[in-house]
């Protein structure tokens, strides 16, 4: 027995002793680098290093034994690494650190040293460790924090959110953007956190459960795994975004997240334009470069007897003509429209059975678009024409007479209302041969010498020179009420108000009874079922300058009579009352020029004058016109700025103000193909609010002048109140805009004229 374990210790020496040469063996040509220092003596000289040591050092062994290690580094002494590196020998724990050494050449490389404390009996212990190069993979992070910060900054101020998770869904990127849309608690896309985490912190922020949250969480990460592209979602906040996401293989996901509310907003509009069009008794098409139709609303459709759309899409628009109408197209509208890009006429065509259809055409060129055709029926039209001959050749010959265009609308207008008067007085005196006759005919004698003065002053346009002189108003005004009252159906009733004392002011007689005829002609009209007219002419308050007039401006230091005519009838809807004062706007008809008012807002203007309008629907409408009495106290107005001015807007950023959406977006297109970053607003209001939000943001401001809300002018005014100096450019296409602007033309630094 004794003999048996006597061999058994010898083979386990014999074994121990393979074991450490085999140890030795790896250890010495292991590529890895190794030292061991004995950490028994506090100076912790090194007692062994093996061959990769001395090449990644370039110290031998006989250079490095019995040394502290400490020669190696070249980390200061007082680097957090270098401090957590003495602070693992002093506590005697393993750690991996990241440090900076120098070779034997002076070379300095990044070195990744593992740390093993080995404690043996006896009392000894040591410390082992493995040095590896790792200045690559260093280069290679720093590059890539590099590339990171430039892709945050590049991301920092684009207008997508930008969203980048690493392979197993963990946060690398989110930019401001995408907090925007997504954030709702501080730090919750902050880079390692998980998709998951993120998304499920927010849903809770938002109302959700945890247990739902968590479920939503996961199927939002399995959405942006599967890489689905375009989807829409509906933020809280009710913004609508278009979120696209991107497997990245074998690196990660991207989800890039686009604002489009305004595109959502501007589809709709054209979804209601397109129902509106679709929807129109007028026939619409639009055909392409060649000709060849490509849209037709059913109505247009119809009109030339197809069943579908489909039946003429495709087909030349020559389908619908014979040879002799093409021909004529051909050589009369095709030449006007190439110049002018718009032609319209009376032309007939050709329905499906081959009967004849004749038909209001009107042509539009659009660049890149190709030809817009609106085309109405007036088939009926014409056979009434036929039987009303003389009205016919009447007609015809006024369209010859294109020397008088406008102007024999204008004449036409404001000379009937007189001769209305005129034929009506005239009609009493040849049924009444009483004593009355005598005021008959001094009325007959009234409204001629008016008409003379009308004829005269349209005709001789802007050469008339008013003869003004001090007067009592009372006269002209109840001469005026005669000449209305004489015209008047039986079943509207008049009521007149004036003082027992005179109204003295400078007036020119003509002027006044102008603006009574034409607001008591159009009261008349709008109580075709009858009601109540009524007169005033009185002195006005004095605070009436701290009121907003329609039309002209009030001076403090003026005293001012105010006429006052109202009625009880149909009243002016909200969305006309902006545009009842332009020339041409009439809501009669063929019946109606759209002058009065405009003649109305003229004298108004010329005399410095002031109107006040409040209207109801189906109640009635005031109207105050305040006329200045005294001589020489006439409002100061501004001189306008010059229409030559060149203004050069490329690179800025423009808010465009137009109360016409189509108009508006016209001007924008022209203005972005110039360089110009264009924000359209229809309502001058939300204009006001962008600049008082950010005043330095918006460096020009570019506006129309006549809007129902609120004028360019006082526009001008408020936008220069918060912004004193602020560039505003005028686009209009009012001729007269300068009679309108009051005192605020000189707030503009430059007007053009619109497209």
């Amino acid at each position: 027995m004794a003999s048996d374990e006597h061999l058994r210790n010898a083979l386990d020496a014999i074994r121990i002793e393979d074991q450490l040469e085999l140890l030795s063996g790896v250890v010495g040509g292991s590529s890895a680098s190794i030292s061991i220092a004995d950490s028994s003596d506090p100076l912790l000289p090194l007692v062994y290093v093996n061959e990769a040591f001395e090449i990644l050092s370039g110290y031998t062994r006989s250079e490095v034994l019995g040394q502290n290690c400490r020669f190696l580094s070249a980390e200061p002494p007082g680097s957090p690494e270098r401090v957590r590196l003495r602070e693992a020998i002093a506590a005697r724990y393993p750690g991996v650190f990241e440090l900076r050494n120098k070779r034997a050449d002076g070379v300095v490389f990044w070195n990744r040293l593992s740390l093993y404390p080995i404690d043996l009996s006896g009392g000894r212990s040591y410390l082992v460790a493995t040095q590896e190069d790792i200045s690559a993979e260093r280069e290679a992070q720093e590059d890539r924090d590099s590339a990171r910060g430039q892709l945050l900054s590049a991301l920092a101020g684009t207008r997508e959110g930008f969203l980048l998770l690493d392979k197993y869904g963990a946060v690398e990127v989110a930019n401001a953007r995408f907090r925007e849309f997504y954030e709702t608690t501080s730090g919750q896309w902050e880079r390692g956190r998980h998709l998951t985490a993120a998304w499920s912190d927010r849903l809770v922020a938002l109302g959700e459960t945890a247990k739902t949250a968590a479920r939503l969480a996961d199927e939002r990460f399995e959405q942006i795994a599967a890489g689905r592209k375009d989807r829409e979602e509906q933020l809280p906040d009710g913004r609508v975004v278009m979120v696209n996401d991107t497997v990245i293989r074998g690196t990660g996901y991207v989800s890039v997240v686009t604002d489009i509310t305004a595109l959502k907003a501007t589809e709709r509009r054209l979804a209601e334009r397109m129902v509106a069009i679709d929807s129109a008794q007028d026939g619409m098409a639009i055909a392409d470069g060649a000709g060849r139709f490509v849209y037709l609303n059913p109505s247009h459709v119809t009109m030339f007897g197809y069943d579908t759309p489909m039946d003429l899409i495709g087909q030349s628009w020559e389908k619908l003509y014979r040879p002799e109408q093409i021909a004529y197209l051909q050589k009369h509208a095709m030449p006007v429209l190439m110049e002018s890009g718009r032609w319209r006429g009376d032309i007939q065509g050709i329905r499906k059975d081959g009967s004849e259809l004749m038909q209001d055409v009107s042509l539009t060129r659009l660049d890149g678009v190709g030809l817009i055709c609106v085309t109405r029926d007036i088939s009926d039209r014409i056979e009434g024409e036929a039987e009303r001959a003389r009205l016919r050749e009447q007609l015809a010959q006024a369209q010859r007479q294109e020397a008088i265009g406008h102007l024999a609308a204008g004449i036409a207008h404001d000379f009937n209302n007189v001769l209305a008067v005129v034929s009506g007085s005239a009609r009493l005196l040849t049924e009444d041969l009483s004593p009355k006759a005598e005021a008959h005919v001094q009325r007959i004698i009234a409204a001629g010498n008016q008409a003379q003065q009308l004829v005269a002053r349209i005709l001789d346009y802007g050469a008339r020179v008013p003869e003004r002189s001090r007067q009592d108003m009372r006269k002209p005004f109840v001469d005026a009420i005669n000449l209305v009252k004489s015209g008047l159906p039986t079943d509207v009733k008049p009521v007149i108000y004036q003082p027992d004392t005179p109204i003295v002011a400078e007036l020119d007689s003509t002027d006044l009874m102008q603006v009574v005829l034409n607001l008591a002609l159009n009261a008349r009209d709008a109580m075709p079922d009858g009601g109540r007219l009524m007169f005033t002419l009185e002195i006005a308050p004095r605070d009436m300058h701290l009121r907003r007039p329609a039309l002209g401006y009030l001076s403090a230091d003026q005293s001012y009579a105010r006429i006052t005519i109202a009625d009880t009838g149909s009243g002016i809807e909200p969305e006309r009352r902006g545009k009842i004062f332009e020339p041409y706007h009439s809501s009669k008809g063929d019946d109606g020029t759209g002058l009065g008012l405009a003649v109305v807002s003229s004298i108004i203007s010329n005399i410095g004058g002031a109107l006040f309008v409040v209207s109801t629907p189906d109640e009635g409408t005031q109207f105050d016109v305040l006329w200045p009495m005294e001589v020489g106290l006439r409002p100061e107005r501004a001189e306008p700025v010059q229409d030559t001015a060149e203004v050069d807007l490329k690179g800025r950023r423009v808010i465009l103000v137009d109360d016409d959406a189509a108009v508006a977006e016209i001007i924008a297109e022209d203005l972005e193909r110039c360089g110009v970053e264009v924000a359209v607003c229809n309502d001058p209001r939300d204009a006001l609010e962008a600049v008082s939000e950010d005043p330095g943001f918006w460096e020009v401001i570019v506006t129309d002048f006549d809007m129902p809300i609120m004028s360019g002018g006082d526009l001008a005014r408020k936008v220069n109140d918060l912004c004193p100096g602020k560039p505003m450019v005028l686009c209009t296409a009012l001729p007269d805009w300068r009679g309108r602007a009051e005192n605020t033309a000189s707030l503009f630094s430059a007007v053009l004229q619109k497209p």
